[in-house]
């Protein structure tokens, strides 16, 4: 993931000595310590932000969120350790729908009078049930004979589940442990004794941790060596349909081939639904609790989604948040004058550190509801620029460090 960086801005003091009022910040190395994860399975999240100098930053609050179709859900804050370094420990929540395939987790630094504001993210998938889809060989098998069974553990959307603790127990009584590779395969050897019976029925079942599932019975026949039969001779067979055969075979391996690059090719991401209910609401609480800056870039990002939806333009996060803006009113043929004033907004918002005005939140909220309602044909809007700013809201006040 590309972090957001900002500027750093060099004020001098005198002819001989200067000093960084705004240094540039990152946020690097974010990692998950499990992906893919189920619902309500815990996960951790680490990363480290650092200065233009790759210094790690100590004692710095960074605010945490997850995200997922037009949902967003604070987690909370966290404090950097003396290296910059970070460690978030959270559950997924169960009331993730169970079609949701990818969840977001947000990182972002909101920046003091010394450092410079910056966001970076992550994507985790993640899954309702599991399944191990098992393969066994085709008997009849003599006693004491080693039985090879191989799996492989799915998740409903069909995604291998690498690096998972499984356990197979066999008749209930005898367990054999093992563990997922990269590819979420595992492999038991089973090898079983006389017991007097010569037809044995044996139920494989996985386990882990909250998971339970049980997707197949396999029979396993266990007969005396010597009533095994011998194996009738070979059967003759015409060229004609040896050839026959052979061509089958190309032309299923050719099907097969196909489907499988029909698979993999690359595909859009599918664009996001919009709750433009859900979005004011949240728009209209960052303003009542005078959170002007987090409101204009909350308003950003709720353009971004309306964008993909609509035009189905995904901004890459090397281009800047004015080269999107001039993209966008290109296709879709929106006021440059009202874009003008919503980008100003955003980049103050975003790359200043100085208290963001009411009026100026209210400017770029008001420009855009009118880009908003030219996109989806709808009617949002905030209160207008004549009527009075509260007596009890004051500008949000910048951080000292």
């Amino acid at each position: 993931m590309s972090a957001n960086i900002t500027h750093a801005t060099l004020r001098v003091v005198s002819s001989l000595d200067y000093f960084i009022i705004n240094s540039t910040t990152q946020l690097q190395n974010l990692q998950f310590n499990i992906d893919p994860v189920m619902l309500g399975e815990e996960v951790i999240l680490t990363g480290q932000i650092i200065d233009d100098q790759w210094t790690g930053l100590s004692g710095q609050s960074l605010d945490i969120s997850l995200s997922y179709l037009s949902t967003t859900i604070p987690i909370g804050s966290t404090l950097t350790q003396p290296d910059g370094t970070f460690s978030v420990i959270y559950p997924i929540p169960l009331s993730v729908p169970t079609s949701v395939q990818t969840v977001t987790f947000d990182v972002t630094f909101p920046g003091t009078m010394y450092y410079g504001a910056t966001v970076d993210s992550d994507s985790l998938d993640v899954f309702s049930n599991a399944s191990l889809l098992i393969e066994v060989p085709v008997g009849p098998f003599a006693w004491n004979e080693s039985i090879s069974v191989n799996g492989t553990l799915v998740d409903n959307f069909g995604r291998a589940l690498p690096n998972r603790d499984a356990q197979v127990f066999v008749h209930g009584t005898s367990t054999f442990a093992s563990i997922t590779n990269q590819v979420g395969q595992v492999a038991f050897v089973l090898r079983f004794t006389p017991s007097g019976e010569n037809d044995v029925f044996y139920a494989l079942q996985l386990r882990h941790e909250t998971i339970i599932t049980l997707n197949s019975s396999v029979r396993i026949i266990i007969v005396e060596a010597q009533d095994i039969m011998q194996p009738p001779p070979p059967l003759l067979i015409p060229p004609e349909l040896i050839a026959a055969i052979i061509i089958v075979v190309v032309i299923i391996v050719i099907v097969i081939l196909v489907y499988r690059y029909w698979k993999r090719r690359p595909r859009q991401p599918a664009a996001p639904s919009i709750d433009a209910s859900a979005m004011l609401t949240a728009l209209r609480q960052l303003l009542s609790q005078q959170k002007y800056r987090e409101a204009i870039i909350y308003a950003f990002r709720m353009y971004e989604t309306i964008i993909q939806a609509k035009l189905g333009i995904f901004r890459d996060p090397s281009i800047t948040v004015r080269e999107f803006a001039n993209l966008t009113v290109a296709h879709g043929r929106l006021d440059t004058r009202t874009m003008e004033v919503f980008i100003r907004g955003v980049e103050e918002a975003r790359y200043s550190d100085h208290p963001i005005s009411y009026n100026t939140a209210l400017s770029a909220l008001n420009a855009f509801a009118s880009l908003y309602n030219s996109l989806t044909g709808g009617n949002l809007r905030f209160v207008t620029q004549e009527q009075q700013q509260p007596e009890s809201a004051e500008p949000e006040r910048a951080e000292t460090g």
